[in-house]
């Protein structure tokens, strides 16, 4: 972790100046993942009613891209290009921008190589597997003159803009804190977890792999991929890098100070899984503030919850679907309960709306020649967060900014 400072992976890099796009223009996408999220990107380009053609479609998978050509036939009656190797698809001149959603080993060289031919980008995932190719991939955001937004989406949900609309206004004091618990079903009771899986030629193995240690082909590293350090940091991107946003975004503009991370296989025994199914993360910043994060992977339902803890009260958001502000009783002490409901909003369709809101952002901002709202340069907090979390977790000590670099710190 040498080859990086904390100054210029954190740094705040000056907003780079946009390529010109012409205005109102329809924006031509080509696709780079055609997984399921991939196909769910895909459906809410065209479900959102964007000014949008696909004209691009990439999966080392071929079943992954007849799905996905399905859903663009359906959307606007034409026949897309289709590829095996995205670098075909970044060569297209007729492409405006891409929508990467691919393993997220891959994100590095792809945001780059896009960068390099002119794409504006909406990147579904951290920019990078460690500190160094996350610094590598804000440099070369702000040499290109592109449009990029990470796929951050709570920033654009209602009841996440709703709750820091409330703690700025000082409705629960000041935050201190914030909880967040995650609940997930295990991919082994999804049906759908490897269906489709079909059969894939060597030449997609090897792009599946891109820079990752070479291996045989094995259609369960493939279809299970966020099973392997080699290709994902498992629940410390999917889900903690998210949650962490949602607790910082708009209250603290720094990376955390300090993490601690524990976890382990508690329910995949009997699996060649490598990273944990059970995932506890506690983060410290430098301005009095803490962060602690519980996942789970062997629950009979999703759900999820983030406690924002004010000294004059809280709130409180459940399944991305509702808000509830609790204020304490009048004499009370700082964070101490009982607590009195002050009001609660519910939405069930904010989760849908918050990515139809965020893929309009992308959009409005690649023909406006604007910034996106959640930029590289805005995100570092939560994939640093990211990355002193697997650090962590697999060294089994604490992981720290020290000396301008992240460090494990003995104990």
């Amino acid at each position: 972790m040498d080859g990086i400072s904390r100054r210029t992976f954190v740094g705040s890099l000056a907003s780079p100046t946009l390529a010109l796009v012409r205005p109102g223009a329809r924006v031509t996408i080509g696709c780079i993942g055609c997984g399921a999220f991939g196909l769910t990107l895909l459906r809410h380009l065209y479900s959102g009613g964007h000014s949008i053609a696909v004209a691009g479609l990439c999966d080392a998978v071929p079943s992954n891209v007849e799905r996905a050509r399905d859903v663009v036939r359906a959307g606007e009656r034409s026949e897309p290009k289709t590829f095996s190797d995205y670098r075909e698809l970044l060569a297209e001149a007729g492409v405006d921008a891409v929508v990467i959603a691919a393993p997220e080993h891959l994100h590095h060289g792809m945001l780059v190589e896009a960068l390099a031919t002119g794409k504006h980008v909406y990147l579904d995932g951290c920019l990078g597997q460690s500190p160094e190719e996350t610094g590598r991939a804000i440099q070369a955001w702000h040499r290109s003159g592109r449009v990029v937004q990470i796929g951050l989406q709570n920033r654009s949900h209602a009841l996440y803009r709703r709750a820091r609309e409330l703690v700025e206004s000082g409705a629960i004091g000041r935050v201190g804190a914030v909880r967040a618990s995650a609940q997930r079903p295990s991919p082994d009771r999804d049906p759908d977890w490897a269906a489709g899986c079909g059969t894939l030629s060597p030449a997609g193995w090897e792009s599946f792999l891109g820079y990752a240690p070479p291996c045989a082909l094995e259609h369960r590293r493939l279809y299970r991929w966020r099973n392997y350090w080699d290709y994902s940091a498992g629940l410390a991107a999917d889900v903690v890098c998210h949650s962490v946003d949602a607790a910082t975004y708009g209250l603290i503009r720094s990376a955390p100070a300090v993490c601690r991370a524990t976890g382990g296989l508690y329910a995949w025994t009997n699996s060649d899984r490598e990273l944990p199914d059970h995932f506890n993360v506690y983060y410290d910043y430098e301005d009095q503030f803490s962060v602690r994060l519980s996942v789970r992977l062997d629950a009979a339902e999703e759900a999820s919850e983030e406690e924002f803890l004010g000294e004059e009260g809280s709130i409180v958001i459940r399944n991305g679907t509702s808000l509830t502000l609790y204020r304490q009783e009048p004499g009370a002490l700082p964070y101490s309960a009982p607590r009195i409901r002050d009001f609660h909003l519910e939405n069930p369709k904010a989760p849908g709306e918050a990515l139809d809101a965020h893929l309009a952002n992308f959009l409005e901002a690649v023909r406006d020649r604007q910034q996106a709202l959640a930029v590289p340069s805005t995100a570092h907090g939560c994939i640093a967060a990211t990355h002193l979390a697997a650090m962590s977790y697999r060294a089994n000590l604490p992981a720290a900014w020290n000396r301008g670099r992240p460090r494990l710190v003995s104990v």
